[in-house]
């Protein structure tokens, strides 16, 4: 039976979703990971400078682990700003330290605490890097189903989008995907392998 856009999109974060949760149990291949996209990323932030800044994501267990990347940026006083969740579906940003204080928000994951800013420090950054369960060779993008990045890209511009990385797994970077007419299209991504532009 032919599964509709949605109950496909459904069963795909699932599967994922099963198949990430093994990082869990592998710290030693989390850490391998990390130093992948560590050192085949270098060449995509080389051009920042101190004051720049980058938009980017606190990944959780089962999440592509950007952290060493995160940390290299702030030692070199470029400015991290991470997403908090706020109501109908918005997203604010905070500028975020290594020890920062944190809360749980409403689905349950640590938030750092600080002062919120707007969509226009999404809009305004040098480099956005966006959390994603799968992208496919056409940039379609499966997100966590929130529907949170959608509503923010839909405002960027072919400027902004030369700047804009979907973050994920090289296994996750799939032929195809289901689509709707509201996902964005990513135009390039970071994988554990270094930055892939899809499109132009």
């Amino acid at each position: 039976m032919m599964l509709g856009i949605k109950s496909h999109k459904a069963f795909l974060r699932a599967s994922i979703r099963r198949r990430r949760s093994q990082l869990r149990s592998n710290p030693d291949y989390r850490s391998f990971l990390a130093q992948e996209f560590e050192k085949n990323s270098k060449d995509l932030f080389s051009f920042l400078k101190e004051g720049d800044a980058v938009v980017a994501f606190l990944p959780l267990v089962h999440e592509p682990p950007i952290e060493k990347i995160l940390l290299n940026l702030i030692n070199r006083k470029i400015n991290i700003f991470v997403p908090v969740v706020k109501p109908s579906r918005q997203l604010a940003w905070v500028r975020w330290v290594p020890d920062a204080p944190s809360v749980h928000n409403v689905i349950g994951i640590d938030e750092p605490v600080g002062e919120e800013y707007g969509s226009e420090i999404f809009l305004d950054a040098d480099i956005r890097l966006m959390p994603a369960l799968a992208v496919d060779i056409e940039g379609h993008r499966l997100g966590q189903g929130g529907g949170f990045y959608d509503t923010l890209c839909a405002a960027l511009t072919e400027q902004h989008l030369q700047s804009t990385y979907t973050v994920i797994f090289d296994e996750d970077l799939l032929d195809g995907l289901p689509y709707e007419e509201h996902d964005f299209i990513t135009p390039a991504v970071l994988t554990p392998s270094g930055p892939r532009r899809l499109r132009s």
